[in-house]
């Protein structure tokens, strides 16, 4: 699994790093729902650091928690750029939630991350964690790519995928190619 998904997954970090001068820009504001401080409609988000593009988040709606400082956010698309500003990566879910004050990430319900590449992570939950700059789900993933496709039950990784832990790991890669290491090999 070592750098197989590493522009795919790497990019995910992109998104809870909040920092510099990010923008939103919510296209229209609906009226609070149930307990959520704010309800907005069609949000996009550009997340920048130090004037580069990061990522654009994307929600058709984000439920806001003054008192937790928590999105939740529902049908999310997350388009991740290098260093370079090229698109590298796009990650959609039925639903996801953002907690701004500790950096966490978590994204639910049909999981897809698709490289420009060709590589793709599916799974039902992944999760982010900017402290530890750690990519995690303890569910069933599987991931398919050009030189290797494999699957498993949780990971552990940083975002470059280069010290993976995982279990019941197993995979296949394709004739000649050295793409791929099973999760925790």
């Amino acid at each position: 699994m070592r750098g197989v998904h590493s522009s795919a997954l790497c990019a995910l970090c992109a998104f809870a790093l909040a920092c510099g001068d990010n923008s939103l820009r919510v296209t229209s504001s609906i009226a609070q729902a149930d307990s959520a401080d704010q309800v907005l409609d069609s949000v996009y988000h550009v997340v920048t650091k130090d004037g580069m593009r990061q990522s654009i988040v994307e929600a058709d709606t984000a439920y806001y928690y003054e008192a937790s400082k928590v999105f939740e956010l529902r049908r999310l698309k997350v388009s991740f750029f290098n260093a370079n500003g090229g698109l590298t990566s796009t990650l959609t879910s039925r639903e996801g939630t953002y907690q701004v004050g500790l950096g966490k990430m978590e994204s639910r319900g049909t999981v897809v991350v698709r490289s420009l590449d060709g590589r793709n992570l599916y799974t039902e939950l992944l999760r982010y964690d900017q402290g530890k700059n750690e990519l995690s789900t303890d569910q069933p993933f599987t991931f398919t790519g050009p030189t290797a496709n494999g699957s498993g039950v949780g990971f552990v990784s940083d975002p470059d995928f280069r010290n993976v832990t995982g279990t019941q790991g197993r995979g296949t890669e394709r004739q000649g190619t050295g793409g791929f290491v099973p999760p925790g090999q």
